[in-house]
C-alpha cells in the first residue's frame, strides 16, 4: 500500500517516492497567498530519509491530504470529507474495499509542519499503514534549473519530476541550503 496524496487535475510522485493529488479544501486558504515556488525538504523519520522538493501552492496543499493506493490504483474518495487546518479524514474506495484515511497536521503549513497518516479498511480494527512525515520550507527559492515538481536527495546527481516523471541531470551531486 502507498500512500496517495490529493492536487487538483494531476497526480504526482513525491519526493518522498509516493503518489501525491490533492483536493484543495476551506482549510487551504492560507496557503494560496505563498509565494509560487519554495524548497521543501520531506523527512519520513521512520525512513530515515530525507527528500528536497521544489513545491508550489497546489503541491504543498496536496502534502497533507494523503489517500491509499493499491497496486497502483488510488482510492476514489466517496462521501464528505473533514477538512481543517489541523485535521483532514476521508472515506474512499478501492474497488469494492473501503478505506478510511486520517491526518492530523501540526505546525504552520507555510513553514514547518508535520502530518501524521493512518489509513484503515473502513469498519475494521488498527489502521493497515501510518506514517509521520515532516515538512521544512529550507528556501524561499528553488535551485536554479529547478521546476515545480523537481525532487532529489542530498547528493543525487539526478532531479526527478515528480509531476511529469522528467529527469534531468545536475552538474555536480546535490547539495542542499543549509
Amino acid at each position: 500500500m502507498r500512500l496517495v496524496f490529493v492536487p487538483p487535475a494531476f497526480a504526482l510522485v513525491a519526493a518522498t517516492g509516493f503518489l501525491v493529488t490533492h483536493h484543495a479544501g476551506a482549510a487551504d486558504a492560507h496557503l494560496r497567498a505563498e509565494p509560487p515556488q519554495a524548497l521543501w525538504s520531506a523527512t519520513v523519520p521512520e525512513a530515515h530519509r530525507t527528500v528536497y522538493l521544489c513545491a508550489d501552492g497546489v503541491i504543498l496543499r496536496g502534502l497533507a491530504h494523503p489517500l491509499p493506493e493499491i497496486h497502483d490504483k488510488p482510492c476514489q474518495i466517496t462521501g464528505r470529507t473533514y477538512d481543517t487546518p489541523t485535521r483532514y479524514s476521508v472515506r474512499c474506495n478501492i474497488g469494492r474495499d473501503s478505506f478510511v484515511a486520517d491526518s492530523n497536521i501540526s505546525g504552520d503549513r507555510t513553514r514547518d509542519f508535520t502530518v501524521q497518516s493512518a489509513i484503515q479498511p473502513w469498519g475494521k480494527g488498527a489502521p493497515v499503514y501510518k506514517q509521520t512525515r515532516h515538512y521544512q520550507r529550507v528556501a524561499m527559492t528553488c535551485p536554479v534549473g529547478w521546476a515545480t515538481g523537481d525532487s532529489a536527495a542530498a547528493g543525487d546527481r539526478q532531479v526527478v519530476n515528480s509531476v511529469s516523471g522528467a529527469r534531468h541531470d545536475l552538474p555536480a551531486p546535490f547539495t542542499p541550503p543549509h
